[in-house]
């Protein structure tokens, strides 16, 4: 257990010494500053520390809105773009040359020497890579918290979540650049397939994405069509039933039968759409199946810090709401989100194990490919 904990001290101290570890802390402490700088008064919101301010009805401290935009300030920007982009790369330029320095000449020998199995060396190493999404993700997180509990008055502990999500998202990524610094040596090489692989990732999820997203768009369009087309047969047998009335309103019949014709027509090509991308779909899906899922990982948090009763975060930063005649905040247009709704109720209703537990399947049998090679290779 020394041993263990002797390496995971030293893989710290080799991070920490590194420029680019204090650069990325800079950074994320810079950007938890910039958060705690929006503040919320009785009248609108604050910026700079109170320095400046600009009235608003719908986000003040009484409003449910501003805490909407907080935490969702914390998910779409901290999380989404600086923790999981931006971050993770420099992360990744961090740890690549891990297990390129390990399996080095002289490097290899001094520790291989220590009554320590190749296996447990292996694993710590790994290990101790992760420290570095670990130790930025925890201060941001903490940051964070202390902001929204001194800006809105809501010590939100789900916050702290992120730091195993993060993680969690970072170790898909780190196991492909850990096992090829071993095959290759090379720490170059390492972070380039990383990144290539992440890319891959990348596209086959916005492909999956897109598709649900067009299926759904035809899906709702081609609802909406056969309820008006339901409608207007209804109009027709109406009128139909009452033959003097169907004599008087010959013209406005004529007119209900070519607007049955168009909107039959319309659902029609509707369906079609739906028939031709549900294949596609179901095929890139059942793709993504075994391999990391990089964006719904990180959509966990979304999901976990959405309360009841929550706008969506997309109507909220658009605009795209209003007071109803209660005074309650709303979404301005209800209908033209459905297909939004659904494919957010889609990604929301799939299981913890669907996400994360076979991500890390994956990341264990790609993990067990390196442990096999460092067990058998002769350094």
């Amino acid at each position: 257990m020394r041993a263990v904990a002797a390496i995971l001290l030293d893989a710290y101290r080799e991070l920490s010494s590194r420029k680019i570890f204090w650069i990325t802390l800079l950074l994320s402490l810079s950007l938890v500053i910039g958060y705690a700088c929006i503040g919320f008064t009785e009248t609108g919101m604050s910026f700079l520390f109170g320095l400046y301010t600009v009235e608003s009805e719908f986000f003040n401290i009484d409003s449910p809105l501003s805490s909407v935009l907080y935490r969702g300030l914390f998910v779409s920007l901290i999380v989404g773009i600086w923790l999981a982009w931006a971050a993770t790369i420099l992360a990744l330029i961090s740890t690549a040359s891990i297990f390129p320095d390990l399996v080095a000449r002289g490097s290899i020998d001094m520790i291989l020497s220590k009554p320590v199995s190749r296996f447990t060396i292996f694993f710590a190493k790994y290990a101790a890579g992760l420290l570095f999404a670990l130790l930025q993700v925890s201060i941001v997180c903490v940051g964070v918290f202390l902001a929204m509990g001194w800006r809105l008055g809501e010590w939100e502990w789900m916050i702290f979540l992120a730091i195993p999500v993060v993680v969690i998202f970072f170790s898909y990524l780190f196991c492909i650049s850990a096992v090829m610094g071993i095959i290759t040596r090379s720490a170059m090489t390492a972070l380039l397939v990383a990144i290539l692989f992440w890319f891959m990732l990348f596209s086959i999820q916005t492909t999956e994405s897109m598709l649900l997203s067009f299926k759904l768009d035809s899906q709702v369009a081609m609802e909406r069509q056969e309820e008006a087309a339901e409608r207007t047969r209804a109009a027709i047998d109406s009128i139909m039933a009452d033959e003097e009335a169907a004599e008087n309103q010959a013209t406005r019949l004529a007119r209900l039968n070519v607007d049955l014709e168009i909107e039959e027509e319309a659902a029609a090509e509707n369906r079609r759409a739906v028939e031709a991308i549900a294949p596609w779909h179901r095929r890139i899906e059942l793709l993504l199946t075994p391999l990391p899922k990089t964006g719904q990982t990180i959509g966990l948090l979304d999901r976990w810090l959405v309360r009841e009763g929550d706008m969506g975060m997309q109507d909220v930063m658009s605009g795209n709401f209003r007071r109803d005649q209660e005074g309650n905040i709303v979404p301005r247009y209800e209908e033209e989100t459905e297909a939004m709704r659904r494919l957010t109720e889609k990604y929301d209703s799939k299981s913890l194990w669907s996400v994360i537990g076979s991500s890390l399947l994956f990341e264990m049998f790609i993990l067990g490919i390196g442990a096999w090679i460092f067990l058998r290779r002769d350094f």
